[in-house]
């Protein structure tokens, strides 16, 4: 009887003498699908039936089958190289029970590893799939390898996924890959760490993939179109990569809280890991108010204690590092502004400024600073809940400053019944204090003839303040409100 995986496998292995081992159920199988183990010959007397079947195949200049072969151990295909190359070659639902090398290996035809699975370590150290490349629903066991030392190139549609999961469970290393044609990683799961640097793609689509572990495409290089659909960015690193060329649809990325503008703001991965903000789940599904409690609790020189370590963390990190983010987050911007997309536009226009604020520590550890004070006024132009807050306690404070250094009537006579106001005694009654407020803004809008005059010097250095910082605060609350709606 033929083995009973040839009508399974269009009986490619129909006149092939059958191992001497029955399963369980009575059937026989050909050397090429019998388990491991049970084949009868050592690994290496296997591996040579394998690399006989391919010679074969090409000699009669004809496709080789192997879908469901049961590779017996660790196999090395590095003979079949530029002066040698694979055919056409098919490894549809085959096993490979060791690790498996390509080390240079050129594939001449398409290759197909669909539903193939990798128990042992897998290499493609400078393999050349010169025609269309198939990984779908492939599982990947230990690491998969696609050197960045030598070279990796696909010359044609390269697909790991299209309707099931392609699995990689350790870790995949991609780094240095050449991607001539299209590359589909739909549905693509990554266990383990995943490296992309310096890969290039003309087209690639990571749709619904899924990152578990740090992910870097440091240095990407796409010279067609590369789409993130659906994925979570949280731990993936952008790095040295033109993310204008990148589309990203509803991806979601890390968060981080921002103070008076909205509980959080997306940011990128790289961001976090500089300034050692990585939160676990739990952590970043606190609502506002419970994320805030949490950062002060415990006594007040254990929250300084808390506070000062934690910006001593910013100001010693990386400086070209932090370039290098915001140079991420300036991209980020430039590609929504041209989609026309403002929400996105204002998240990553904060996260630009908030770079070039900590890039230097002289400009980060002084409070007046241009950048500081544009942070701390209106969460650079994006936070006009900030913006609000900002203008009412400067008109508050100055009136209330204005009232200790003493206000008199401008005409010598009562102003809505008050004849003056000395010090904090006056300012505690209620009808002194918003008229204080209103005199207040009224040297804010340049009034000819405000209700009070100050008595003092430091009353009249405190008008010129009212009529410089309030317009201009007042400007900034109107540019965060303007930008917070604009469409």
């Amino acid at each position: 009887m033929p083995c009973c995986k040839s009508e399974e496998y269009y009986k490619w292995c129909k006149d092939l003498p059958v191992v001497d081992y029955k399963d369980g159920e009575g059937n026989e199988y050909c050397i090429f699908h019998a388990p491991q183990g049970k084949k009868g010959v050592s690994v290496e007397e296997f591996n040579k039936l394998v690399f006989e079947e391919i010679i074969k195949a090409k000699n009669a200049g004809k496709f080789c089958d192997l879908s469901g072969t049961v590779l017996e151990g660790d196999i090395s295909f590095d003979e079949f190289n530029e002066d040698n190359p694979l055919p056409e070659i098919l490894f549809y639902e085959a096993i490979f029970s060791g690790n498996a090398h390509f080390s240079r290996v050129v594939f001449s035809g398409n290759a197909d590893f669909s539903e193939t699975v990798f128990n042992g370590q897998v290499g493609f150290f400078g393999t050349t799939f010169s025609k269309a490349a198939f990984f779908q629903r492939a599982a990947f066991s230990k690491n998969a390898v696609f050197s960045k030392f030598i070279e990796t190139t696909l010359t044609e549609e390269t697909s790991f996924s299209k309707t099931m999961l392609t699995t990689f469970s350790e870790r995949a290393d991609f780094s240095g890959a050449i991607f001539s044609k299209e590359a589909n990683f739909f549905e693509a799961t990554f266990s383990k760490e995943a490296d992309f640097l310096g890969a290039i793609f003309k087209d690639v689509y990571f749709t619904k993939a899924t990152f578990s572990r740090e992910t870097n495409f440091l240095g990407l290089s796409v010279d067609g179109k590369i789409r993130f659909e659906g994925i979570n960015l949280k731990k993936v690193s952008f790095l040295d990569t033109d993310l204008r060329k990148i589309d990203l649809i509803n991806c979601i990325w890390p968060k981080k809280l921002i103070w008076g503008i909205k509980p959080r703001r997306d940011v990128l991965h790289d961001e976090l890991t500089l300034f050692g903000n990585i939160k676990d789940e739990e952590e970043e599904d606190k609502n506002f108010f419970q994320r805030l409690k949490s950062r002060f609790k415990g006594s007040l020189s254990e929250i300084l204690k808390q506070e000062w370590s934690g910006f001593k963390k910013d100001i010693s990190c990386d400086k070209g590092k932090i370039k290098k983010v915001e140079i991420l987050n300036r991209m980020l911007k430039q590609k929504y502004k041209e989609e026309h997309n403002e929400p996105e536009v204002s998240n990553w226009h904060y996260g630009e400024k908030e770079m070039y604020r900590k890039v230097k520590r002289l400009r980060r550890m002084i409070p007046f600073t241009l950048s500081n004070l544009y942070w701390f006024s209106s969460g650079y132009g994006e936070g006009p809940i900030r913006a609000g807050v900002v203008l009412l306690l400067l008109i508050l404070t100055i009136a209330v400053l204005l009232g200790i250094t003493g206000l008199i009537p401008s005409n010598q006579s009562l102003s809505y019944e008050v004849a003056g106001i000395k010090g904090w005694a006056d300012i505690m009654d209620f009808r002194n204090l918003w008229s204080l407020i209103l005199n207040t803004l009224q040297y804010a809008t340049f009034e000819k003839e405000p209700d009070f005059v100050p008595k003092t010097i430091y009353g009249s250095y405190l008008k010129f303040a009212a009529r410089i910082l309030i317009p201009l605060q007042a400007a900034l609350f109107a540019l965060a409100v303007r930008n917070r709606f604009r469409r």
